[in-house]
């Protein structure tokens, strides 16, 4: 959560100067691309279980999520010559993509363990927001170095949450069935 949505999250803080410096544009117009970024992400969220169901689990859709999301942070802020095409299909991806895999993973957690749910939901989301801010620190804190070092941040960071994602050790009756 910390690293693979908090960081998404840390990153996109930021989307507003991003914008400004591409394309010169004023709070206003900023303002609706946060705002259509959000809706975006309610329909992520409306179609993942169809997606879930696609998959097969909210890891491995999770892992898909970041994969995209991490492509859209690259495009975004690695070239200044995106043009307004590519940089609001990136949006659109990141938006979706996102709305996807934060239920997704969320769905995941909440089945590590039946008895403990309501403990793991709420350190989830407390390793969320401690992303988000270490991310958000981090990510102002390169920015005035150049945007590609804000696609750095997120590459190193939805790197590890891919890595901490991926499926742990099968068990011999899984190895001998296969």
């Amino acid at each position: 959560m910390a690293f693979g949505l908090g960081s998404a999250i840390g990153c996109f803080a930021l989307m507003g100067e991003r914008l400004r410096f591409l394309f010169d544009w004023d709070t206003g117009r900023i303002g609706l691309v946060y705002a259509v970024f959000g809706l975006l992400t309610l329909v992520g969220n409306m179609i993942m279980p169809w997606a879930l169901r696609h998959t097969g689990n909210g890891r491995v859709l999770m892992r898909i999520a970041l994969l995209f999301v991490l492509l859209a942070i690259v495009i975004t802020y690695a070239f200044n010559s995106a043009g307004y095409f590519l940089t609001g299909a990136a949006l659109l991806t990141w938006a979706l993509f996102g709305g996807l895999g934060a239920p997704g993973l969320q769905t995941h957690i909440a089945q590590l363990s039946p008895t403990r749910r309501g403990m793991l939901m709420a350190l989830a989301g407390s390793s969320m927001n401690l992303g988000v801010a270490g991310a958000s620190a981090l990510a102002a804190t390169v920015y005035p170095f150049g945007a590609v070092w804000i696609a750095v941040l997120a590459v190193v960071c939805i790197t590890i949450a891919i890595i901490a994602l991926r499926p742990v050790g099968e068990s011999r009756a899984e190895r001998a069935s296969a």
